[in-house]
């Protein structure tokens, strides 16, 4: 049995590489409320952890066109299960932790070992350094610049400030001018404090965020697709649903798509030796799209998300899905909730998805 665990505390729990982690409330909140959502991604007969039964399945139930059969079981109903695997959210300590803590065995568990490791390639530093660099090399219209600073860096042009380990929409900050610099320097130096240092990246004029998903198996990293999502002050909104023909359309407006074969297939050589014994499961690399100078430009490697996304999410979903394309959003209002709805655009068959979809509450904090 295959054991599946939300946890969208991960990259914070990450951050704090602790064994014991309380994530602030909201992600409390969010994964008490939508631990059911991997029976959206899971296999039927598959397993999910969830801490309310009876929320759980009425959730479910509300979804039952999208959801797969799947077992819920709760924290003390784990022990003496036949679990042979575990895909969580996202490794780290603390959930390894806690399913030990509940029963499940340790051999289907990560080493300490395998989690450093995992933590070191989750850290923004290893993208920058290595995935970055290679794949800016492919053509000059790819860009793309990221450096780690261990003391405070000099302001000299915009900015954006990054925590080595963090998540959508917390652990991101710009200094556009010198006024807002003078702002975030006690952040930042407390970043350095707590984490060992921070990123800065030049600030690019965004024209459109999207992803490329992918699987680390025994065999080899695996191409999933593309993902098409929304960001609101740098906190995740939501994802498309759609065949991958629709997704490169919208796309090809700014990118070619033989560009974009040449960074999926860079990434999936590039990455195999580093993933190869460490990671099994999805991965995602956030890219995007930036003007300069009357130029659209391509970023391929904003941030390296090593596990689970909602972009895979997205992707599970239009392989059961009739009616595209939709817009799939966590929306929050004192509750957390998932949802789903058709795009209509009455004057055009093939709308700007970068344009004409609506933008819902943004789920910032979370490691979306």
């Amino acid at each position: 049995m295959t054991l599946h665990v939300f946890t969208p505390q991960h990259d914070m729990a990450l951050a704090a590489n602790q064994r014991q982690f309380t994530s602030p409330k909201a992600g409390r909140q969010l994964a008490e409320e939508l631990d059911w959502l991997p029976s959206l991604w899971a296999e039927d007969g598959d397993a999910v952890l969830v801490h309310d039964l009876q929320r759980a399945q009425t959730a479910i139930q509300g979804l039952k066109d999208w959801a797969r059969d799947v077992q819920l079981l709760t924290p003390h109903q784990l022990a003496g299960r036949a679990i042979t695997s575990v895909k969580p959210w996202g490794w780290d300590r603390s959930i390894v932790h806690d399913l030990r803590r509940w029963g499940v065995p340790s051999h289907v568990l990560p080493t300490d070992d395998t989690l450093d490791a995992i933590r070191e390639i989750s850290h923004r530093r290893w993208a920058s350094e290595h995935l970055l660099p290679m794949l800016r090399s492919i053509e000059s219209s790819v860009i793309g610049e990221s450096s780690y600073h261990d003391v405070l860096p000099t302001w000299h042009s915009p900015i954006v400030l990054k925590s080595p380990w963090s998540c959508s929409g917390r652990g991101v900050r710009y200094a556009l001018d010198a006024t807002q610099w003078e702002r975030q320097q006690t952040w930042a130096s407390q970043v350095i404090m707590r984490q060992g240092g921070i990123m800065v990246e030049p600030y690019y004029y965004k024209v459109c965020d999207f992803a490329m998903e992918f699987d680390s198996t025994e065999e080899g990293i695996i191409y999933r697709g593309l993902s098409l999502f929304h960001t609101h002050h740098g906190g995740y909104t939501g994802n498309i649903i759609a065949s991958e023909r629709w997704k490169l359309d919208q796309l090809s407006r700014y990118v070619s798509s033989t560009l974009l074969d040449k960074i999926k297939c860079a990434i999936c050589e590039y990455i195999l030796p580093f993933l190869r014994h460490i990671y099994t499961g999805s991965f995602g690399v956030d890219m995007m799209v930036v003007e300069d100078k009357g130029q659209y430009l391509l970023h391929p490697c904003v941030e390296l998300n090593l596990r689970m996304t909602m972009g895979h999410v997205a992707l599970s979903l239009a392989e059961r899905a009739t009616n595209m394309p939709r817009l799939m959003a966590i929306e929050y209002n004192e509750h957390y909730t998932f949802n789903n709805y058709l795009i209509t655009n009455d004057n055009d068959k093939n709308p700007n998805f970068f344009g004409d979809v609506p933008h819902p509450h943004d789920v910032s904090g979370t490691g979306l």
